[in-house]
């Protein structure tokens, strides 16, 4: 199966049990395991994201934000459309 340019394919080992459990989730859910596990990766770096921005607040959450993954990386944590217009020019007019 191709495999959009937006993604990635990566090959990921794990317990036999654990990937069973993951299984019956998901189908608990109505995805696919692999859709499920993504969603929950989401949640993962969303949760890091959210820790960012307490621990560093508005005004240094993109400056912190990039120097760890970079420019070209766009945050997955939702903010309100204000509040990110907001971070994003006070980011670009430090620059």
């Amino acid at each position: 199966m191709a495999v959009s340019d937006d993604k990635e394919r990566y090959m990921l080992t794990i317990e036999k049990s654990l990937k069973h459990k993951l299984q019956k989730i998901a189908d608990l859910d109505n995805k696919k395991l692999g859709a499920y596990i993504n969603a929950i990766l989401e949640r993962h770096v969303v949760a890091f994201e959210r820790e960012l921005y307490d621990t560093y607040g508005s005004d240094d959450f993109l400056v912190n934000y990039n120097a760890i993954f970079g420019l070209e990386h766009v945050p997955h944590l939702k903010y309100n459309k204000t509040e990110l217009d907001v971070l994003v020019e006070k980011f670009l007019n430090n620059q």
